[in-house]
């Protein structure tokens, strides 16, 4: 029998055998009683005044009946579902090539269903050379940039497998991505990351997985209409007029395809506003927030650049960190002329000169109106007050922006967004019920994390993609209340929040399609 035991403490430098040894004290058994013990989780614990490992372990006992301090263990292995009786006469589309659409075409093309992949950017490598051109002239491409094209969003992130939910289709997300080039640790760190370096080869290799299945992918190819014949889809039309018959259809598109709302909404698809947050982008020296966090052991290679997770509630409204990135960069993550939003990256190694976070506070449609797409509008508006000319993002002071002053000059805190920064008002980007929440927010932060409150440290215009801002309506066969064979998935369609969650959401919308149809 398998058994998980929590709550082992182990210092940074314990050898390997100190994880049996730990074991042992807990559960008050010889070591000769233990089949076998590996490392199940393992995080960093730097709360008791020094930085320690706080680990799970997975052992192997004769016994059938738990020992006081452990709990039964089975590992959950995803198995899909049977394929349905009526067959499919077009091939699955599979629209949008992020984590939410690759890991619904991976699911399809494993069974034999050789999907076709529609994703309106380019290929990654192609994607990557677009960005580096933008962050460095502020020559936006609309249709390929830090929102759109392979990967998804969250190519260019710190690349973050972290999820609250519990479902195991998230242990075969993790695995696939190890198996596809990221490190093996992310099977037993508490915070799996990756990096957005080796997230754009591992993209390239589940593309280069699904097209050895018989797969297809088009890229530059937008989706503009999805069509309807007695309430069932019947094709894909896309911006070149083209039409491509598809009577099932995983639409992935991600939440910043806002033309993909706009459309749904005109033809009639039941959606609704949902709650999401807006802010800044706070910085800080990454040595700064590594000596905060872990004290005598900042630098230390075995923990890395520090994190952190902050919150509050300020005049009724919730306040917090999000999307840290430790040794990162704030990144101009626009996709439309005109706007501006901000979202945080970083590579493996997380050795940048600073650490970044969203600091966020929670909006309903209480703060932007009940319409479906007032959500998307609002995020628009202040996107539009943050632009400035080629790009240049506002940035602020936090000592100017809790003294209610716009920034004259920036500090000793170097900003790193590209293509520029201009010191101004950041606080003026937002409505001020929400600069204000923010600015409590930060002042009880610094209680939590004494320091967090530095002058110096600045706070980025503007951060408004944190989740969909509409959610696309579907039943228990994970298809569109609108439209047979429609299966809306991922963080566009209000289902997911990061790269895991998408993922695992694909494949939910893939099986609602095998559970229908069997392929040719």
């Amino acid at each position: 029998m398998f058994y998980r035991v929590d709550g082992l403490v182990l210092a940074l430098d314990a050898p390997p055998e100190a994880l049996k040894e730990a074991v042992c004290r807990k559960l008050r058994i010889a070591p000769e009683n233990i089949g076998s013990v590996r490392l199940h989780r393992r995080s960093v614990d730097a709360r008791r005044g020094d930085v320690r490992w706080n680990c799970s372990a997975v052992i192997e006992l004769e016994s059938n009946a738990a020992p006081m301090g452990a709990q039964p263990y089975e590992e959950k292995e995803y198995a899909p579902p049977a394929p349905g009786e009526c067959l499919l006469q077009a091939r699955p589309v599979v629209i949008g090539a992020g984590p939410s659409g690759t890991f619904a075409a991976l699911l399809l093309a494993r069974l034999g269903y050789r999907p076709l992949v529609l994703e309106r950017g380019e290929d990654v490598d192609t994607r990557r050379n677009r960005v580096e051109r933008f962050f460095a002239t502020g020559e936006l491409d609309p249709a390929c940039n830090v929102q759109f094209g392979e990967g998804g969003a969250g190519t260019f992130s710190d690349g973050k497998l972290v999820t609250r939910i519990k479902d195991p289709r998230c242990g075969f997300v993790l695995k696939t991505y190890a198996a596809f080039g990221a490190p093996q640790a992310i099977l037993t760190d508490a915070r799996p990351h990756v990096g957005s370096d080796l997230l754009v080869d591992i993209a390239r290799n589940l593309r280069r997985e699904i097209e050895s299945l018989g797969g297809e992918y088009r890229f530059g190819c937008r989706m503009e209409r999805i069509l309807t014949q007695d309430d069932a889809v019947c094709a894909v039309r896309l911006e070149n007029g083209e039409e491509i018959p598809a009577q099932a259809v995983v639409l992935a598109t991600g939440h910043s395809a806002r033309d993909v709302f706009e459309m749904l909404h005109e033809q009639g698809a039941p959606m609704e506003a949902k709650p999401f947050a807006v802010g800044l982008r706070v910085e800080h020296p990454r040595e700064y927030i590594d000596r905060l966090r872990y004290g005598k052991r900042a630098g230390d290679p075995r923990v890395g650049a520090a994190d952190y997770h902050l919150s509050a509630h300020v005049f009724g409204r919730e306040v917090y960190s999000f999307c840290m990135c430790p040794g990162g960069q704030i990144i101009n993550a626009s996709n439309e002329p005109g706007m501006l939003s901000v979202n945080g990256m970083s590579l493996s190694a997380r050795d940048g000169i600073n650490s970044n976070a969203a600091l966020v506070a929670s909006v309903t449609p209480d703060d932007f109106g009940k319409g479906v797409l007032d959500g998307l509008n609002f995020q628009r508006k202040i996107e539009r007050m943050a632009f400035g000319e080629g790009y240049a993002a506002t940035v602020q002071r936090m000592e100017d922006f809790i003294k209610r002053r716009p920034s004259r000059r920036l500090g000793s805190v170097q900003a790193s967004i590209q293509p520029s920064a201009q010191a101004g008002d950041a606080a003026a980007c937002l409505p001020e019920n929400i600069a204000q929440a923010i600015r409590g927010g930060i002042l009880q932060m610094d209680r939590q994390l004494p320091g967090f409150l530095l002058g110096d440290a600045l706070l980025t215009a503007a951060e408004t993609r944190t989740s969909s801002p509409v959610r696309i309506l579907r039943g228990d066969t994970m298809e569109s209340l609108w439209a047979k064979g429609l299966f809306p998935a991922g963080e566009g369609a209000g289902y997911a929040g990061g790269i895991t969650s998408a993922a695992a959401d694909g494949m939910r919308a893939a099986e609602g399609l095998i559970a229908q149809w069997r392929s040719k």
